[in-house]
């Protein structure tokens, strides 16, 4: 991608959320469908907002021939590029105005990280003081909106830290499995977004509130996408289960208390957000791994894909331990044992024969595209 072509989606003149290119140039916005130019916005024209959960999207907005015309990007370095290209004041204020906007917005986060330290902080001590402590009942007040916004600033930490595969084909096919894996699932309070990570770790990892990790490692590793189905609706189940928000409530425990009773408040921020980049390495408790082992058989059944994929991921990974020991990342992070193998495939064997809708995707073909690039939004819009 060209330094000044930025990933979007286009709305109007026929078009309904289709993924674009959005060209800068010195006299307004390009728009490229697979190449072809297919709209332009003018600067003379175009007015500027934000919008999305937590207006994370920039919104560039006009009307040609009559009807309205807008584009949605998440990546904000857009604007660093329009500066350079001599774009009218009028426009340059409209900037500026969203930028004072998203700095207020962002005031307005760190609010959000005092008030939850306080509240963390006032049920453990209560806890502390009468209650015996129970990670699961504090995470239990926990507002789901509160657990994505730390989701999410640790998915961003991750993202800055490692490429992201961009390859169309591949991304199109992780998304078929995200999506009927979502279908399967039903309602959730969770937006679930899920990027491969140009990592050669056989790993994935899930964080609170839906930010889910694959791997580039583990993608080539599978020899079906019903098996890494398997694994995201196995990491589908901590998320749903909140296992990492327990896990985390767990580990800051007494020692929050005491850094919030001595008013060492910057200690139990950097405490916590310390405890938040532990997460994508956080080893699962034994009861955890089987409760998401068993929701994800359930779900592979629901969203009519094949559970012996996650069955035989599971027997791949344990074959390739035995002779590698613990290289694998996914090993120790999740660890495979004979008996959790015995339990998923019991349950298999109980539930019986699953319908099975086989995926689109030509899964030899895709598996080993990547196209690593820097993305350092989570929302899926970046692509």
């Amino acid at each position: 991608m060209k330094q000044n072509q930025f990933g979007g989606m286009i709305y109007g003149t026929g078009h309904n959320g289709e993924s674009c290119q959005i060209e800068v140039t010195s006299g307004g916005l390009t728009l490229l469908l697979e190449g072809a130019q297919v709209g332009r916005l003018m600067w003379s024209a175009v007015k500027v907002s934000v919008t999305g959960t937590d207006d994370r999207y920039l919104k560039f907005e006009s009307t040609v021939q009559g009807e309205a015309l807008y584009i949605l990007t998440g990546n904000k370095s857009i604007i660093a590029t329009i500066r350079t290209t001599g774009a009218p004041m009028q426009l340059l204020s409209q900037l500026d105005s969203v930028g004072a906007y998203r700095k207020r917005r962002a005031f307005g986060r760190h609010a959000f990280l005092w008030g939850f330290l306080g509240f963390i902080a006032l049920i453990l001590l209560g806890m502390f003081l009468g209650i015996k402590p129970a990670a699961g009942a504090v995470t239990q007040h926990i507002p789901t909106e509160w657990e994505t916004q730390l989701g999410r600033g640790e998915a961003e930490n991750i993202l800055k830290s490692n490429k992201t595969c961009t390859n169309p084909e591949l991304n199109a096919a992780v998304s078929e499995i995200g999506r009927r894996l979502v279908m399967g699932m039903g309602k959730t309070p969770y937006q679930w977004q899920i990027k491969v990570i140009d990592v050669p770790d056989v790993n994935a990892f899930a964080l609170p509130g839906g930010y889910v990790f694959i791997n580039r490692g583990l993608i080539e590793a599978a020899d079906t996408p019903d098996e890494v189905a398997g694994v995201l609706a196995h990491e589908f189940q901590h998320v749903l289960a909140r296992h990492g928000m327990k896990n985390v409530v767990a580990n800051i425990g007494l020692r929050l208390v005491v850094m919030a009773l001595i008013g060492d408040m910057e200690a139990v921020q950097g405490f916590l957000v310390d405890n938040m980049a532990q997460l994508a390495a956080m080893q699962f408790s034994r009861t955890q791994e089987s409760e998401a082992d068993m929701g994800a058989v359930d779900l592979a059944y629901n969203a009519h894909i094949n559970p012996e994929g996650f069955l035989q991921f599971m027997k791949k990974l344990e074959e390739k331990e035995s002779a590698v020991g613990a290289a694998l990342t996914i090993v120790s992070t999740h660890p495979g044992s004979k008996e959790r193998m015995d339990d998923i495939a019991d349950k298999i064997a109980q539930k019986g024969a699953p319908k099975i809708d086989a995926f689109k995707s030509d899964w030899a073909a895709i598996k080993t595209k990547c196209d690593a690039a820097e993305i350092l939004t989570p929302d899926s819009l970046e692509y």
